[in-house]
């Protein structure tokens, strides 16, 4: 907030006996202003400068000095006054409003209540222009006035909006007490106002207290001028809504969507109101394609309700089971798509991954309260992004529930000879040829917000308990509450969450001879073996690699590993007992070719690139708790990878102690799809490798609050009922001295963390003619950029311990080459390189994911950068 005080030059203790006035509480009566003293009034200043022609101030007031104030405004209060940008003159289509100027005059009093907390709303015209006060808030933001801000003296405010505001017409704006008042300080400072009403039409300026507006001449005895609020900003000869970014038509696909996003609806099957989650999520995927063959929209959305675990019957969908149901489903029919889900999205981030052909599922939630202090939820509702403008805060919706844009609400009808649609037409709304995208008024910082989401809110309409207890996130359980009869309290519609569908793809490894159905799932409780994770995952990746001694069966190759690596019943495999049991293995088994590299605390892309160089990767995952004072390990436990998701941050495991995507817990890949569910100590099928089970899980990089064990890399989900089991199992030496079972384990917080990587590749061949011998990947190391992200300049440094041949590029995230930044023979020792985000022909490249390669001989790595313009 930028602040400009005009100090007054008077004397201002002559103020003091102007307050010794009877106050008069504030009612439906006349309030009587008291004038400043003479010697106070100054001409007034605002702020601002004219920068270029576009520049403008728009006022209500005459310009005149201030003449009279008032002692006893109280929180609730406010002012309103109209705005016409058509003051500015010329072709003026639309209005961004920058800043808000008004005067405080601070008293002397120590009833004043400092600091202020003020409201800054901006309100439209009532419809039809009718003389009943200011309408729908189209904008609002909150606002702190320090205590030293307008103590004794007048005083300037110039507040900033956080975001330009855009309008096309003119409007309300409107200054809001929010301060509460108590016994010893009841009142707040006041506005200042002329002595002359710019126009008889009063209609202009209104003041708001106890729940109603009132016009100006009815407030006031004697009748002061108008109040000293404006506002600054830029015209434009473009209409607020000419920036509208629309999904675009797909007609030349087998579902085509012609029209943009279809509007399929959730009440075409007469025996459900809550269908609105996989109506919204059809939406999305008939848009990308993503449909199974020969499949018609209502049988459609039946089936994703039973991926979504939708009761049908008031109660809804959870978003839970529908990321988890959207996974599985995405994996079973092999769509390159994923989802990523947001609690409590930003308007601009959701603005911008629309744009990049994202689409995107909010769940909107139903609030309620009677004192703007305790807020319930009435219900939830799933709607569909169809278009966006960021100029005027507007979204349109394609909606399961209505079709405000064929009716009586403002929206987008695509051909606009749609017929008029009952709710119950599916011939219409089954066929994506005919849609209705609804817009809505979006409403950043609102000034009350409920705990759904304290940034955005939609003036979406309050239903009439339609909803009521449907679709709830575990976040609101306690918060739901059916809303009161005859609509009496403050409705909100709040956007809670974001469910992100978004084109990419899974990479796995690949099948082979030894291994068809991709990286195999050898069990480690068959034979009661326990403790055996680690030689379990390592098998997985040897049989892999048909790196098994000739005629050697899946449990004699865990036995033979359990061997090399020491693996203890009570304590399991240490990790450098594991290092030492594999160098011997290969050493021994030299036919194999193979190393070994372990990695402390990885790096989920650098994992990610390996493994598509066929490397095998195990895992060790750590099982953290924190005990409100320090963090704690229970125990660990071997996993193997078996594919990743970068663009969704997503990573399957083979894991010797799980088949969750078998028995239906979690999604993931089960190869072949018609593999039978089986108890966990089945050995024919986990010993035969047609039959496998990659349980799926989210990944969070790099997070807020990491334990010991890794201060890069969390698995979010994996949360496993056999923690006590692996108590004291598994432990790095490293972490030896914060081994502790938890006393409490349901009352701590719990983190599973990504310890170590234990990576197992095919030996490097020596390159002829080299006399230094060729490179390997211990002769090199290639440094994470930073900054990351990073804007003007980033800095990417590798060390070389060998003289090498190398070069160093620049990738897109399509896999095209951007630029050059080194090439030539370099001597060993530490590199540095600096990238100012252009291509090689100088051009300055967009926000996005880059990666650069350092290739040094034969042997390349490769890490990613983020570019924020």
């Amino acid at each position: 907030m930028k602040q400009k005080l005009t100090l007054l030059m008077a004397a201002t203790l002559l103020l003091g006996a102007v307050l010794f006035i009877n106050s008069v509480a504030w009612c439906f009566e006349k309030q009587t202003p008291t004038r400043i003293p003479s010697d106070q009034i100054f001409a007034p200043s605002f702020p601002g400068q004219e920068k270029d022609r576009a520049f403008c101030i728009i006022q209500n007031d005459d310009g005149g000095g201030p003449e009279w104030f008032f002692a006893d405004f109280d929180s609730g209060t406010a002012v309103a006054v109209h705005m016409n940008p058509a003051q500015c003159g010329g072709l003026v289509n639309s209005f961004r409003i920058t800043d808000v100027h008004f005067y405080l005059y601070g008293y002397f009093s120590d009833s004043t209540k400092w600091p202020v907390e003020i409201q800054v709303n901006i309100r439209d015209i009532p419809p039809g222009g009718k003389c009943d006060g200011p309408d729908t808030v189209l904008y609002s933001e909150g606002f702190s006035i320090p205590s030293d801000s307008s103590w004794a003296q007048i005083g300037m405010m110039n507040l900033s909006l956080s975001q330009p505001y855009c309008v096309n017409h003119p409007f309300f704006l409107e200054i809001e007490y929010i301060s509460k008042t108590d016994p010893d300080h009841p009142y707040l400072p006041s506005f200042l106002m002329d002595d002359a009403v710019t126009s008889a039409d009063t209609c202009n300026n209104w003041v708001f207290t106890d729940g109603d507006y009132y016009e100006w001449f009815d407030a006031w005895d004697p009748l002061p001028g108008d109040a000293f609020i404006r506002a600054t900003g830029y015209t434009s000869p473009f209409p607020c809504d000419s920036e509208w970014y629309w999904k675009a038509d797909k007609p030349d696909q087998e579902f085509p969507a012609p029209n943009g996003m279809p509007d399929f609806d959730q009440y075409q099957f007469g025996d459900s109101n809550a269908l609105c989650g996989p109506t919204a999520v059809a939406n999305c995927l008939w848009w990308f394609n993503a449909v199974p063959p020969k499949m018609e929209p209502p049988d459609f959305i039946r089936f994703l309700s039973t991926y979504f675990k939708c009761n049908p019957y008031n109660v809804g969908t959870y978003v839970d089971s529908m990321e988890f149901g959207l996974d599985q489903y995405f994996i079973d029919y092999g769509f390159d798509l994923y989802e990523h889900s947001y609690f409590q999205p930003n308007f601009y981030d959701m603005e911008d991954s629309l744009k990049k052909s994202q689409d995107i599922i909010l769940l909107l939630g139903f609030w309620w309260s009677q004192d703007t202090t305790n807020w319930y939820r009435e219900g939830g509702h799933f709607v569909t992004m169809a278009g966006v403008c960021s100029e005027s805060l507007k979204i349109a919706l394609s909606d399961p529930a209505r079709d405000a844009g064929v009716g009586d609400w403002p929206g987008r009808v695509r051909p606009l000879t749609h017929p008029p649609a009952g709710d119950y037409l599916p011939e219409l709304h089954n066929d994506p040829t005919y849609v209705s995208q609804d817009m809505y008024q979006s409403i950043l910082n609102p000034p009350f917000p409920s705990p759904g989401n304290p940034y955005w809110e939609l003036n979406y309409p309050f239903p009439t308990g339609e909803l009521s207890g449907i679709n709830v996130p575990g976040e609101f359980r306690l918060f739901t509450k059916p809303a009161p009869e005859g609509g009496k309290g403050i409705f909100a519609t709040e956007v809670e969450y974001v469910v992100m569908i978004c084109p990419g793809a899974w990479y796995w490894k690949p099948d082979t001879t030894h291994a068809p159905s991709g990286m195999p799932d050898f069990d480690q409780n068959q034979d009661q073996w326990q403790s055996y994770c680690g030689p379990a995952a390592v098998a997985n990746c040897l049989w892999w690699y048909d790196a098994v001694p000739k005629d050697m069966t899946p449990p004699e190759l865990v036995e033979l590993l359990a061997e090399y690596f020491h693996t203890d019943p009570d304590s399991g495999t240490y990790v450098d007992s594991m290092q030492i049991g594999l160098d011997q293995y290969f050493n021994d088994y030299s036919e194999f070719n193979l190393q070994e590299y372990t990695f402390w605390k990885p790096d989920f892309h650098e994992m990610e690139e390996s493994l598509k160089v066929c490397q095998d990767i195990i895992l060790l995952l750590g099982f953290w708790y924190y005990d409100g004072q320090e963090w704690w390990r229970q125990g660990g436990h071997f996993v193997t990878m078996a594919g990743v998701h970068s663009e969704g941050r997503k990573v399957a495991f083979s894991d010797p102690d799980n088949d969750a995507a078998v028995k239906g817990r979690r999604p993931g890949r089960v190869r072949p799809p018609e593999h039978p569910p089986y108890p966990d100590y089945s050995p024919t099928l986990h010993n035969d490798t047609t039959y496998v089970s990659h349980d799926v899980y989210n990944c969070t990089i790099n997070p807020e609050s990491p334990s010991p064990g890794s201060n890069k890399w969390e698995i979010e989900d994996y949360y496993t009922i056999e923690r006590e089991k692996y108590s004291g199992k598994n432990v790095p030496q490293r972490f030896k001295a914060y081994n502790k079972p938890a006393a409490k384990p349901t009352e701590y917080v719990w983190h599973t963390e990504v310890e170590a990587a234990i990576m197992i590749c095919p030996k490097t061949s020596a390159v002829e003619g080299e006399t230094e011998g060729a490179l390997t990947p211990k002769d090199f190391e290639l440094y994470q950029n930073y900054p990351n992200p990073f804007n003007n300049e980033t800095i990417i440094k590798f060390n070389l311990r060998k003289s090498a041949e190398v070069t160093l590029v620049i990738y897109n995230i399509l896999g095209q080459k951007i630029r050059t930044l080194k090439k030539g023979h370099f001597s060993a020792g530490p590199i540095s390189v600096s990238w100012d985000g252009k291509d090689e022909k100088g051009n300055e490249l967009s926000s996005g994911i880059y990666f650069y390669q350092l290739k040094a001989g034969e042997v390349t790595q490769t890490k990613r950068l983020v570019l924020l313009k």
